[in-house]
């Protein structure tokens, strides 16, 4: 179960838009961030594509309706 579209990561700099892949390792996403800078003239504020890769394997995975990753396998040692 991938993250939603407008899921909000790292305090709403980055914003989810949609899944572009998955694998046996993860999820990938194209997202926006928000960058602001702050220069000698004065702050802009920057929206920028990015791609973001989740470590989600999806035979110990699930998430929940508030999009927390869950170990759900009861031999966790296999994740080391």
């Amino acid at each position: 179960m991938e993250l939603q579209k407008g899921t909000l990561l790292k305090n709403g700099e980055y914003q989810i838009k949609k899944k572009i892949g998955q694998g046996g390792f993860g999820i990938t996403y194209l997202a926006s961030a928000i960058i602001e800078k702050a220069g000698n003239l004065k702050r802009m504020t920057v929206e920028a594509d990015v791609v973001i890769k989740e470590f989600y394997l999806k035979d110990y995975c699930s998430r929940d309706k508030n999009n927390s990753v869950i170990v759900t396998s009861h031999d966790n040692e296999n994740l080391v």
